[in-house]
């Protein structure tokens, strides 16, 4: 009698996002900023979830259902933090169960939108919600023990995740568990970018820790300023001027710095630059074209382009197995790595598109070619 095996079913990858929540007030566009002591009107204010991982969480969550998405972040007891739970519980597309509220006010960025998409933030720090979120609550929540892929986010937001402790917690798991892991810094307000010697404060984190996460990254995703202020930081002062010459010096830098890491950099308009092993030279990954008037907001671009990049490789990663776990971050082809860089572009500028850097989340119907 003969018998046949049924094939293993597939696991469902779990993909952890860690760092920065934040609640958005937001303008509609501005013609210009106000002067001190002046005022410039707009036609509406909007409070929105925010913050650089929860965007790209609740994009991820949209783009990708059928993967397990858990969002960790620290969100403030008042009123400004319950709206944040309430918004993404009401959207549905993200677990509010790792949210934790903590006893201090919710973090908050005032963004000011401006002509064709300009943007400007006013961003609280110190003892607000983002300031709580460190390696001994990650550690307790044990989401590193589950991982499939970690994306860290909003770093310069989160002090206590630019500590060694974070490093050696994440380190010891990534080796242990064998996930994979991306990086996005986020702009730093400091403008120390974390150098090896700043002299940070505890608002500022450790300095010297950067280099060291990005170098764990399997793929690093800042855009051309931070790519430019981490380079210069870290690495050598810039000699280039012409802004495309300079994102692919500054990437350079930092690829041989941390010369197992895939360096993506979101370049705005010129779209994507990609520095990997096995590439001669940078390749550039261009962005849709947008009409003129249709870029209102490029607010939260970067978070939506990271999310459907990484998304993209993990289900190609997915595909190649029946178990997950302790898939080699090198599976993915070159080409495949492109398609994915091209696909965050592609959603990127769907975000620039609409008002808000996540007033809702992108979903695949949204990117097809129409």
């Amino acid at each position: 009698m003969s018998t046949s095996s049924s094939p293993l079913p597939q696991k469902i990858p779990v993909v952890v996002f860690i760092g920065d929540a934040f609640v958005d007030v937001q303008t509609s566009p501005l013609p210009s900023l106000p002067i001190w002591d002046g005022d410039v009107t707009c036609s509406s204010v909007s409070i929105l979830p925010g913050g650089s991982v929860a965007n790209s969480a609740r994009h991820y969550a949209s783009l990708f259902p059928k993967h397990d998405v858990r969002l960790l972040v620290t969100v403030g007891d008042d009123l400004l933090g319950r709206a944040m739970i309430d918004a993404i519980e009401r959207e549905g597309v993200v677990s509010t169960k790792y949210l934790e509220t903590v006893p201090c006010p919710m973090s908050t960025c005032v963004v000011l939108v401006g002509p064709e998409g300009k943007r400007a933030f006013v961003s609280t720090r110190g003892d607000t919600s983002v300031a709580w979120l460190d390696a001994a609550r990650v550690d307790r929540s044990g989401l590193l023990e589950i991982a499939d892929h970690v994306h860290v986010s909003g770093l310069f937001s989160v002090p206590g995740l630019m500590k060694r402790e974070f490093v050696s917690l994440l380190a010891e798991a990534k080796e242990r568990r064998n996930f994979t892991f991306s990086l996005d810094t986020q702009y730093d307000a400091s403008n120390l970018w974390g150098a090896p010697s700043s002299g940070a404060t505890d608002d500022d984190g450790e300095a010297g820790v950067l280099m060291d996460l990005i170098q764990l990254a399997d793929v690093f995703v800042p855009n051309h300023v931070e790519a430019v202020g981490i380079s210069n930081a870290h690495c050598v002062e810039l000699t280039s001027r012409d802004r495309r010459d300079e994102t692919e010096e500054a990437a350079q830098r930092i690829a041989e710095a941390a010369p197992n890491t895939l360096v993506v950099v979101k370049a705005g308009k010129s779209g994507a630059l990609v520095v990997a092993r096995g590439l001669e030279a940078p390749r550039w990954v261009p962005c849709p074209k947008l009409e003129i008037g249709k870029c209102v907001d490029t607010c939260g671009a970067g978070d939506c382009f990271a999310a459907a990049m990484m998304g993209r490789i993990v289900e190609k990663m997915y595909d190649k197995t029946l178990k997950f776990e302790g898939v080699n971050w090198k599976d993915p082809s070159l080409d495949e790595v492109l398609d994915a860089v091209a696909y965050g572009c592609k959603a990127g500028t769907w975000c620039c598109m609409h008002v808000g850097a996540c007033a809702r989340p992108v979903s695949r119907d949204d990117l097809l070619d129409k």
